[in-house]
């Protein structure tokens, strides 16, 4: 619609009423609609064009103007104009008679309309309905079956020039209106999202519509929740576009450190929300004798160990869900280990207590650090510590393994 009033060829009673019917037309069918509008723009300018030949051609026998069985007074102006009179009625008449068009395939069945291609205008080009008869290809002036050849007399009498010559391209939309491109991506998109989505691809098709509303300006309804997806879902989406918009607008804020601190941080969030749809991941274990913070711990040099030994095992958790309470984000986990030898035959098996806290932000660098001791009675060789850690909260699973080694102590 934006493409048919920057084109500004109609009058505007007959613009509007185009207008209404594209509304009531599936937008799949648009494109055909716009393609058949330029070809009628195309040909009143071809049209006009030759108007200013006739014009300049006034001085010429009376009789050099007329056509067969036509008055010598009719003029190109009055041909034209009912030419385009002619192809600006079948351009209204096109928008209900495309919308009731179901192609069919080679087999005869109904094809979806989506689908439709049109050819561009190299090969074979599709004129407009009040066009003249012949080829739209470029051939010879005096090649049978050439425009100029099947031009009345009077038009042969003035051949256009380069300049005259005016391009009748169905390809679309303009390559430099990328905004018209974007608000037709966004209005088929529309139409083709599931109302109550119910699979992934659903969700995923609603938050592109989002992103595209985010790149349109349409800032309120890039931030419309999205319907009928789990909570945490819902707020990661809603913190990333609210991110991106913020870092983006720099209109609202034009202190750009400021915006990128507020994106950061709304980012930040959303990526909390995220984890808290994927599963329990436990990683970087290692036997320690201190942990420092974070990432920071003292390891043994190898994993070597006597019976009896105690050891200090070091482990992280990532996706795990922190629920907002008064006193804090609470996060709590449920540990235990398993001990198995090189035969896969369990040795030793312990539970931990649950492991809890609450903290005044959202927990992202979580981390365990586990005391335990080597049982008295197991043989020399190498082993496989496997530690599981479940999410009271969410109920999720995550496991780990890291490998050891059993001296051989004498009795």
């Amino acid at each position: 619609m934006t493409e048919l009033r920057q084109l500004g060829v109609m009058d505007k009673a007959a613009q509007d009423k185009l207008l209404d019917d594209l509304k009531q037309t599936d937008p799949s069918l648009w494109p055909l609609v716009i393609q058949q509008f330029r070809a009628a723009v195309a040909y009143r300018r071809q049209a006009q064009q030759r108007e200013t030949t006739a014009t300049a051609n006034e001085t010429a026998p009376p009789g050099a103007m007329a056509l067969a069985g036509q008055p010598a007074s009719t003029t190109m102006a009055q041909r034209s104009g009912a030419s385009f009179s002619s192809a600006q009625s079948s351009l209204q008449q096109a928008v209900p008679l495309v919308a009731a068009a179901k192609p069919t395939d080679q087999n005869g069945k109904q094809s979806d309309p989506s689908n439709v291609r049109v050819p561009a205008a190299d090969d074979a080009t599709l004129p407009p309905a009040a066009a003249p008869a012949g080829s739209y290809q470029s051939t010879p002036d005096s090649a049978p079956g050439s425009r100029v050849a099947n031009r009345p007399a009077e038009d042969r009498q003035a051949p256009a020039t380069s300049a005259g010559v005016v391009s009748t391209s169905y390809d679309s939309p303009l390559p430099g209106d990328w905004r018209a491109q974007l608000s037709s991506a966004i209005g088929v998109l529309e139409a083709e999202a599931s109302q109550a989505p119910k699979t992934q691809d659903d969700i995923a098709q609603w938050a592109q519509l989002k992103m595209l509303y985010l790149l349109a300006g349409r800032r309120e309804a890039a931030m419309q929740p999205l319907p009928a997806v789990d909570p945490a879902t819902q707020e990661f989406w809603t913190k990333e576009l609210y991110g991106l918009a913020t870092w983006l607008d720099a209109q609202r804020n034009p202190d750009a450190p400021s915006r990128v601190a507020e994106a950061k941080r709304m980012l930040d969030e959303a990526l909390c929300r995220l984890g808290e749809s994927a599963p329990l991941v436990v990683r970087n274990l290692a036997f320690c004798t201190e942990v420092l913070s974070y990432g920071c711990a003292k390891q043994f040099k190898s994993n070597e160990f006597a019976p009896e030994q105690e050891l200090l095992l070091y482990a992280e958790v990532e996706n795990f869900t922190s629920e907002p309470t008064p006193k804090g984000f609470h996060t709590a986990l449920q540990s235990s280990y398993q001990i198995f030898d090189s035969r896969g035959q369990r040795v030793a098996e312990h539970d931990f207590a649950v492991t809890e806290e609450y903290c005044q932000n959202s927990r992202r660098d979580f981390f365990i650090g586990y005391h335990l001791r080597l049982p008295k009675r197991i043989y020399p060789g190498k082993h496989t510590l496997q530690l599981t850690i479940a999410d009271v909260k969410s109920k999720k699973v995550g496991q780990s393994s890291i490998e050891l080694s059993i001296k051989d102590v004498p009795q």
